[in-house]
């Protein structure tokens, strides 16, 4: 997660929208894909039911640029059929996945670009990492 921080932290002058969901369980991330459809498409209603508003949510992003999207904690069972991908499996922004899972428990299904192993980080190389984010320091590259 801190890592996926950084990286939006980099990122944020070419994709500005930056969007943050849990991807646990299949009905926590349609629940934060709704709650995300409530931002992103104001005529969508607080009454709309967790499925439709993931779904607008979902399409509004295949049709924007300038976003990550950032699901944290990922299940790929969960997250494999509901990411904002074109018909040709393209992405219009960025989405980045955080999982506790070994890259190779992700099916192909996934369409994974890249798939990058990182040992859990302690809390205090996260809390480094992160204050990389202060004035001056934010140009300087993520390390592998």
């Amino acid at each position: 997660t801190a890592v996926a921080r950084r990286v939006c932290e980099v990122v944020r002058h070419q994709l500005p929208l930056q969007l943050f969901v849990q991807g646990s369980s299949a009905a926590a991330y349609r629940a934060e894909l709704a709650r995300v459809g409530q931002i992103l498409i104001p005529e969508l209603g607080a009454d709309a039911k967790v499925e439709d508003a993931a779904n607008q949510t979902l399409l509004r992003l295949r049709q924007m640029t300038g976003w990550v999207l950032v699901v944290d904690d990922a299940d790929p069972e969960a997250v494999c059929e509901l990411l904002p991908t074109g018909a040709a499996g393209q992405s219009m922004g960025l989405v980045l996945m955080t999982s506790q899972l070994r890259h190779n428990a992700w099916p192909s299904a996934a369409g994974l670009t890249s798939c990058f192993g990182l040992r859990m980080l302690t809390t205090k190389e996260s809390m480094d990492l992160l204050g990389r984010s202060e004035a001056g320091a934010r140009d300087r590259p993520v390390d592998k």
